[in-house]
């Protein structure tokens, strides 16, 4: 697993609220990115021109992307809940 950076609240930084806050907006849009993606995931019938062959290509992309988007969610979780943990 990655080592994951997190912030530390303190006094000089920024509370702890606006930090949850700014994480969970995050978290916010990837879930909406998510969901744009899985709409526009690929069919094969949009594929005829470059050839049925490139529809898996086209899948295998997709499935890359929405990893990315995982691999990210989780990511952001795991700073959000060691910054919520902070006293």
């Amino acid at each position: 697993m990655k080592k994951i950076i997190h912030p530390t609240v303190n006094f000089n930084g920024t509370s702890r609220e606006e930090l949850i806050d700014q994480y969970c907006g995050i978290f916010t849009t990837i879930r909406a990115t998510r969901q744009a993606l899985q709409n526009a995931a690929p069919h094969s019938r949009d594929y005829p021109p470059h050839g049925f062959s490139s529809y898996p290509e086209a899948r295998k992309q997709y499935q890359r992307w929405m990893k990315m988007l995982t691999d990210l969610e989780e990511e952001v979780l795991n700073v959000s809940v060691e910054v919520a943990e902070q006293a």
